[in-house]
């Protein structure tokens, strides 16, 4: 079985130059980024939580007092606010990785 390992920094390839495999050393580099951004992403998220937008956000949405609105914005409006900015952000990822834009777009939805 032949699987294609990705990477999500180019830290690993100092400890693996063989495009194929990563070395242990690259395995652990790669956990270790990997910790940090889930640690980075959590702390933007709790900053998040704490401004206006999420506070303000049923209101602007019109969602307070309409269940059929509230489930609207749950199903359509907010997995497309996330999808528009996955766009981007896969791009962005594809471009510095040198991964296909798909690869990088399906890895960004995957971290949502």
């Amino acid at each position: 079985m032949n699987t294609k390992r990705f990477r999500l920094s180019g830290i690993s390839a100092i400890f693996s130059p063989d495009q194929e495999n990563l070395t242990p050393l690259g395995e652990a580099a790669e956990i270790i980024i990997s910790l940090i951004a889930v640690t980075l992403k959590a702390v933007v998220i709790g900053l998040s939580a704490l401004g206006s937008l999420s506070s303000d956000l049923p209101e602007k949405l019109g969602v307070v007092d309409s269940v059929w609105r509230g489930i609207f914005a749950i199903l359509i409006i907010i997995p497309l606010m996330i999808l528009a900015a996955s766009i981007p952000l896969g791009f962005m990822l594809a471009a510095l990785e040198k991964w296909d834009f798909l690869t990088g777009f399906e890895y960004i939805i995957s971290l949502v």
